[in-house]
């Protein structure tokens, strides 16, 4: 199994220079903390994206998005799951089509260390993404960063903001869109 699963990667080809901007999940890891170019050489590797990283930031976040299923009485660590928007300047933007659905990678980030684990950080971007089968496509509302207690107290917005984008007809969970893409719809 991956260490990491690889989601929703765009290239903006009119970026100067190009930039690619993916969602980060852990799968058999969270060891992610500030980053480095080995991870973001490793992640062009598994996309088959033909272009060398010239730059980069990887930014925690915790979303509804990302929250743990199946558990009985999900505290807030659950409700809001944690990923990573990676964005990465590129020497080149080549012709590339972008996967759909998942991608395993094996990626590792040498600049991590046990005190940078993002269970310490005590703050994290609250973002609610909504994925939609029309041209709206995929939507991310931005409430900023939060601190640890503002999501167990309930997450103020975020919820409420997952609970219309749903109503709406988004999917707002990540496995969720990826069985949508894997039906094809």
């Amino acid at each position: 199994m991956p260490r990491l699963w690889l989601h929703g990667a765009r290239l903006d080809r009119g970026a100067v220079p190009p930039r690619l901007s993916l969602l980060v999940i852990p799968h058999d890891s969270d060891d992610l903390a500030q980053g480095d170019l080995g991870l973001c050489r490793q992640v062009l590797a598994d996309l088959a994206l033909p272009a060398r990283p010239l730059g980069f930031r990887l930014g925690l976040l915790r979303s509804p998005y990302l929250a743990t299923r199946h558990v009985r009485a999900p505290g807030w660590r659950d409700r809001f799951g944690v990923g990573w928007r990676l964005e990465i300047e590129l020497d080149d933007a080549p012709a590339w089509t972008a996967p759909r659905g998942l991608v395993g990678s094996d990626a590792v980030d040498g600049s991590f260390r046990a005190e940078l684990h993002h269970q310490r950080a005590g703050r994290a971007r609250c973002v609610v993404i909504a994925d939609f089968a029309d041209e709206r496509g995929q939507v991310w509302s931005d409430l900023g960063v939060q601190e640890d207690g503002w999501y167990a107290a309930g997450g103020g917005e975020a919820e409420r903001l997952a609970r219309e984008f749903r109503r709406q007809g988004a999917s707002i969970h990540w496995l969720d869109t990826v069985a949508r893409q894997e039906r094809g719809a």
